[in-house]
């Protein structure tokens, strides 16, 4: 299915963890005929900033705002304009370290000795708790795919990129 709504998200519907427009375009669809996977791909207003959004402290909990209403979410990311699945299974990921000083040290032995993370310091995610989230998300797709009698192949073809992913991160559950 080929992406049907393109949203950009800014920074203030971020800083004030206001998910009612993914909320309108989600309900949208789930009260709609036709059940659309990888059909939503979101950006975010932050060209500004030099970190990858996925780390922007802001934009991982207006995520997990929307996973925790929507856990079914990754049904409809897309993969390929904006990467929205994997942004998406990034920002449910834990921080692990931050690249500071040609080393990796931990975010709270940073957070410490400098305060606040910087924009201009590499961060290392942590996906070893990835396994989890992806359980959670697949078990949420293929209980809503069954709830709204979804074809079992859509649902499977979301499980599989899923899947896919997730051995890509060397996880092989």
């Amino acid at each position: 299915m080929s992406v049907i709504f393109k949203e950009i998200i800014s920074k203030e519907t971020v800083r004030n963890k206001d998910i009612s427009g993914i909320t309108k375009i989600i309900v949208s669809l789930e009260n709609s005929m036709d059940y659309h996977s990888h059909c939503i791909a979101i950006g975010f207003d932050y060209d500004d900033v030099p970190e990858e959004v996925y780390v922007i402290p802001e934009v991982r909990e207006w995520v997990k705002c929307v996973m925790e209403k929507h856990p079914y979410f990754l049904y409809y990311c897309e993969k390929d304009i904006f990467n929205t699945d994997q942004v998406v299974l990034l920002c449910m990921c834990d921080i692990a370290s931050v690249f500071f000083k040609g080393e990796y040290i931990s975010q709270d032995e940073y957070m410490k000795k400098y305060g606040d993370l910087s924009a201009d310091i590499p961060v290392k995610i942590e996906t070893n708790g990835i396994g989890d989230v992806l359980k959670t998300s697949l078990d949420a797709i293929l209980e809503y795919g069954k709830s709204k009698n979804i074809e079992s192949q859509t649902t499977a073809a979301a499980y599989e990129i899923l899947r896919k992913w997730g051995k890509k991160l060397g996880i092989n559950k």
